[in-house]
C-alpha cells in the first residue's frame, strides 16, 4: 500500500517563459485559438511507500515541501502546488 503525492511546479505570474511563448505562438499562428497567455510547469508523481502510509498528510506535505523547495523547484523564479492523488 502507498499513496500517490503531486508537486506542480510552475515560474511564477510576471517571470518571462520563452518556451511558453514560443508554445503560444504557435497555437495562435496555426490558428487554433486565440491565446493570450500560457504557463508551462512540471508535475512530479511521488508514490510513497509503506513506512510513512500512517503519518497525517499535513506531515507528509512538509516533507515535500522542503523537498520541493530545496530540489524540485528554483523558489526564486517558481511556484509549486502540492496535491494528494490517486493511482
Amino acid at each position: 500500500m502507498s499513496r500517490i503525492f503531486r508537486i506542480y511546479v510552475m515560474k511564477k505570474e510576471g517571470i518571462y517563459d520563452p518556451e511558453a511563448e514560443t508554445v503560444r505562438e504557435t497555437i495562435v499562428r496555426q490558428g487554433y485559438y486565440n491565446i493570450s497567455k500560457i504557463r508551462l510547469g512540471k508535475i512530479y508523481e511521488l508514490d510513497i511507500e509503506d513506512e510513512n502510509i500512517n503519518k497525517s498528510t499535513e506531515d507528509i506535505k512538509n516533507k515535500l515541501k522542503k523537498i520541493a523547495d530545496e530540489i524540485l523547484s528554483n523558489p526564486i523564479i517558481e511556484e509549486y502546488e502540492i496535491e494528494e492523488g490517486n493511482k
